[in-house]
């Protein structure tokens, strides 16, 4: 079994093949190409993605019952107060349904302008006619992986996501890796994703 991380960039998709838009795969060598990403990020997210042919990872790490952490970091329109971050992390409806509780640290405050780097070359026009309005960059520690979870969060909170970038999964770290590129797990990483198969395994069967 073959385990790698991945810093996914923005404008590909986390899918093994599409007719319209550039894969993660684009970044693998042909002899890497029975790999496959587990679990997914929007196509104009980045941050790590853990790229296996192990098909057991893939319940092992997305099954939101099994409680493991995911943490992303986000760069933010808006000025929201402590008050409000703190009714967010208790859930927000998603699709009609309760999402599991979260935290959310703010790491710094900041104005628009700040964040140009990091603005979508086709929006960046229309997100700098303010560039003196509010904006912040937080972590956001999630249990569990819904669709644009993180994104629908930071809406409940009234603001919004202009940059979004996975930097863990339980002790899995992204560290300085360069968006676009990837490497094999360590001999710590990858006795770490067999332990966390394991347990995932006895407490699938406990159940």
């Amino acid at each position: 079994m073959r385990y790698y991380l991945f810093n996914k960039p923005p404008g590909c998709v986390t899918a093994v093949r599409d007719e319209k838009y550039r894969t993660v795969m684009y970044y693998f060598p042909t002899e890497l190409q029975a790999l496959h990403p587990v679990g997914r990020l929007d196509m104009d997210s980045a941050g790590l993605l853990i790229m296996t042919d192990d098909g057991r990872v893939d319940r092992a790490i997305l099954d939101p019952e099994h409680h493991l952490e995911k943490v992303y970091r986000v760069w933010c329109f808006g000025d929201p107060d402590d008050d409000t971050l703190r009714r967010v992390e208790n859930g927000v409806v998603i699709r009609k349904k309760l999402s599991r509780p979260a935290v959310i640290r703010v790491i710094s405050r900041f104005e628009v302008a700040d964040m140009e780097k990091y603005m979508p070359a086709g929006r960046r026009e229309r997100y700098m006619k303010n560039p003196h309005g509010k904006a912040f960059c937080a972590e956001v520690s999630v249990c569990e992986g819904r669709k644009h979870q993180v994104k629908l969060m930071i809406k409940a909170a009234g603001c919004t996501v202009c940059r979004l970038q996975r930097i863990s999964v339980g002790n899995l770290c992204l560290g300085e890796l360069p968006e676009g590129e990837y490497r094999p797990f360590d001999e710590k990483e990858t006795e770490y994703i067999t332990s966390i198969i394991e347990r995932y395994t006895k407490t699938a069967d406990d159940r």
